[in-house]
Order: structure tokens, then C-alpha cells, then sequence
């Protein structure tokens, strides 16, 4: 897709002379609007200025262009850390190998908080209402309160790979194959044993939810965690899924990007020479960025056409794996590795 993004820096007047149409679905105050050239113009409104996005189907223009710039580089864990969580659109949390989780602000100081020392690596972390979820290498979840009270459960037989909300509880997945599920207070209600193989990522949009793991597998279910369907999508391993428009994107051991629509392979690109670890969508915008072993991180477009490669020759980036990528905000993409650091980017659109 293509997108142009125009700032009106004046006060906002009733968009219902416009004509509009539709309503935006990423936005409750935005909508479409079609024209002869069938592009959609989308007006984002906020109380004092009009943010308008052009988009035109199909693939990016060559005329677009993407600044990206290293804003911060931020040193604390003292392992390589393999987990993040937003917090809200200025703070974020990781986890990793020192079993620390820790609190950053970059736009306010380079210097993180340290939140939790828990006694065991760390996999993957949820932040929800208030409340840190963060899995072990051991199978253990440990459960952080606003109160700083940290509480240890035994979840899997292996590590604990995702832990995701789920209506009014959770799911988890692990190295033993098993998806599990919890009630709010993360009390065991039921286990699936979806695969022979780890279960290592996990996907929910709307009602349907996509689990992916060490087989290659995709796994659909619905939000009753029934009606499974399965699909071979990859080779072996996949690490990593998200979804962009309305494609289901998935990556792996493989190093390749497939595309997914209606659980149909859509295409695929060679995108990085080692392991895609994470995957991670704009929060409005038809793009999305991976991380990978190969000490990158990449932007792509939708339809898959390379953007930017975040590196550490030309934007100072990460000197080993890349293990999670994380839109904090529209303009703010975090990264982290097992260099022990994260990279806070500054993105514009031009």
C-alpha cells in the first residue's frame, strides 16, 4: 500500500462536509473516504489538529520514503534479553536471560527501572491491567502485582514460550506442546497438547486465535479453544506472527516471510540469512518490522517489499541476534537482543 501523511496544523472543522462514507476501523473517529483514482483517504481527527493518510492499494510507491534514526540505546540487563511488552505508548518492559524485568521511559531517561528479579531466565512477558505475566525457561510463570508482590506458579513441563489474554483469563504455551488455559486469578482450567513440539508463539485477532510452534504447524482455533485446524506452513520452526491489513504473517527458523489469507499462502519472501525471531505490526499503518539472528531488523510494506534495514554499519543497531521487535507508538519502534540492549527508533514518513 501506498501512504503519504499530510499535517493540517489548524483547529479541526466537522468532517461531515467531506462526505464520508465509512468509518475508520483503526481509529473511532477516523473514516474512509473513496475517490475516481480509488485510493482511500483516512482522516485521523484529534481535539486541535487533522492528520490525513493516503493509502492506495497495492504496493508501496517508490516515492515513498522512510526516515528512521537511533533515538536512544539503552544498557542495564545483564544477559541478552528476549522479551518486550508495551506498557503504554511511552514505557515498555523486557525480560530475558538474567531473569530481571525491567521498566524503560526513553523519552524521559536512558536509565531503566528495575521492576522484578526473578530467579530463572525469562521467555516471553505480558503486560495486562496493571499486572506483569512474565514465562520461564523452567515452565514457571511469575506473576508481578502493582503492589510489587512477585507470585511463582508451575505452568509447563519446558519453558514458557507466550502468555496471552484471553477474554477474561489467559492462555500460555510451552516447550512441552501444551496450550494451556487460565481464569483471571491464573487459575489452571484446561490443557490441549496441540503438538509433540514447543509451542512458540501465538496469535489472537477477534475471535480467532493462531498458535505456531517447532513443526512448522499453524494451528487455528476459536476463542472457545475448539474448532481446531491445522496447516503445514513452514519447514520446521516458526518463531514469530502478526497481521497486517487483513494478511496473517508468519516467520521462522526458515528465514522466510509467508503470507496467509483465509489459511491460504498468499506468497513468501526470503527476508533475513538466519532465524526470524519476532514479528511486530504498525499500529495503524500498512507495515511491519522483523527481527532476526542476523542482527537486523527490517520494515516491510504489507505485500512484502523491503524498507529499511536497521543495521549496525549504517544505524548504529544491534552487534548480535535480534530476539523481539515492538511498535511502542506510531512513530517509535523498540528492539531488543542478546547484545544485552535495546534500540529505541524514531520513524517518519515522508
Amino acid at each position: 500500500m501506498v501512504f503519504s501523511k499530510t499535517l493540517l496544523a489548524k483547529k479541526c472543522k466537522r468532517l461531515s462536509a467531506l462526505n464520508f462514507s465509512k468509518k475508520c476501523t483503526s481509529c473511532a473517529s477516523g473514516v474512509y473516504k473513496r475517490n475516481s483514482s480509488s485510493s482511500v483517504s483516512v482522516i485521523f481527527q484529534k481535539p486541535t489538529v487533522v492528520f490525513v493518510v493516503i493509502l492506495r492499494k497495492g504496493r508501496m510507491g517508490t516515492g515513498t520514503k522512510i526516515n528512521i534514526k537511533l533515538k536512544a540505546h539503552l544498557k542495564g540487563h545483564n544477559g541478552g534479553i528476549y522479551s518486550l511488552a508495551k506498557g503504554d505508548d511511552s514505557h515498555f518492559y523486557t525480560a530475558g536471560a538474567d531473569g530481571w524485568i525491567a521498566k524503560w521511559n526513553p523519552s524521559k531517561s536512558e536509565d531503566g527501572e528495575l521492576v522484578a528479579q526473578c530467579d530463572e531466565p525469562l521467555y516471553t512477558l505480558l503486560h495486562h491491567k496493571k499486572n506483569l505475566y512474565a514465562g520461564s525457561s523452567q515452565g514457571h510463570i511469575f506473576i508481578l502485582s502493582s503492589g510489587n508482590n512477585v507470585r511463582k506458579i508451575e505452568a509447563h513441563t519446558r519453558g514458557v514460550f507466550f502468555i496471552k489474554a484471553l477474554n477474561n483469563g489467559f492462555i500460555t504455551g510451552g516447550g512441552d506442546g501444551k496450550l494451556m488455559v487460565w481464569n483471571g486469578s491464573m487459575e489452571w482450567q484446561k490443557t490441549l497438547q496441540l503438538s509433540p513440539q514447543s509451542l512458540r508463539t501465538c496469535l489472537i485477532d477477534e475471535n480467532k486465535i493462531t498458535v505456531a510452534g517447532s513443526e512448522g504447524t499453524l494451528f487455528f482455533l476459536n476463542d472457545t479453544i475448539r474448532n481446531i485446524q491445522s496447516i503445514k506452513a513452514h519447514k520446521n520452526s516458526i518463531f514469530a506472527l502478526c497481521k497486517v491489513a487483513d494478511q496473517l504473517i508468519s516467520g521462522g527458523r526458515d528465514a522466510e516471510l509467508r503470507f496467509w489469507k483465509n489459511d491460504q499462502m498468499q506468497g513468501h519472501v526470503p527476508a533475513h540469512l538466519l532465524h526470524i525471531h519476532g514479528l511486530s505490526s504498525h499500529p495503524s499503518l500498512p507495515i511491519f518490522a522483523s527481527a532476526s539472528m542476523d542482527k537486523t531488523c527490517k520494515i516491510w510494506t504489507a505485500s512484502g517489499k523491503l524498507l529499511k534495514v536497521l543495521n549496525a554499519e549504517k544505524f548504529g543497531g544491534h552487534i548480535n541476534s535480534v530476539n523481539a521487535c515492538l511498535w511502542l507508538n506510531e512513530s517509535t519502534l523498540i528492539t531488543v537482543s542478546d547484545d544485552k540492549t535495546c534500540m529505541v527508533y524514531a520513524l517518519e514518513i515522508v
